[in-house]
């Protein structure tokens, strides 16, 4: 398959970012000059029917070969992609639930929809670590009524894994690994 002008081939950057999908291109890629990408943006990456946002950072110098997007491992895990294969890469899609985030930061209350809005788009890998850690900080320091705690609650165990504990106890979590000390 030849790559069209909007897209650029995997190079496996072999860069551990943690949970975060990252996105290296050269500041000379055709790429990010006609969709008009800088630095820090955060992008769409779609291959063979699947999609991703990821951050995007931009090399000046030849790290990433021309006519390719270098893609942290956890891009290409979440994307499934491989070294050559072909993706897409366009502006990301707006996150609604980030408006609610917005709010919450302003001192207002969330439903009970609006935030199991925020913690799905959470659980789909919408947010960035940025956006992550602004929707906690604008939680924290007793910034949560008691319905909004009861609806946190109820939305993260509508998008967690429940598990059968010792004499069933339910509990709840997720697949990715804990970070390591």
């Amino acid at each position: 398959m030849v790559a069209s002008s909007s897209q650029l081939r995997v190079f496996k950057m072999g860069i551990n970012t943690h949970q975060e999908p990252v996105v290296y291109m050269r500041d000379d890629c055709d790429v990010c000059l006609s969709e008009g990408f800088a630095a820090s943006s955060r992008v769409g990456i779609s291959s063979q029917g699947r999609s991703i946002i990821a951050t995007l950072n931009i090399s000046s110098d030849e790290t990433v070969p021309k006519g390719y997007a270098g893609l942290s491992d956890i891009a290409i895990e979440r994307l499934g992609g491989a070294q050559s294969d072909l993706v897409s890469v366009h502006h990301a899609p707006y996150i609604e639930s980030l408006s609610l985030v917005r709010r919450k930061v302003f001192g207002h209350s969330l439903l009970p929809a609006e935030m199991a809005r925020i913690v799905s788009d959470i659980s789909a890998h919408k947010y960035s670590d940025v956006e992550i850690a602004c929707f906690l900080s604008a939680c924290a320091g007793g910034r949560l009524g008691f319905d909004e705690i009861v609806a946190l609650t109820q939305a993260m165990v509508q998008v967690g894994q429940q598990r059968a504990g010792p004499g069933g106890a339910r509990a709840v979590g997720s697949e990715r690994p804990c970070a390591r000390a």
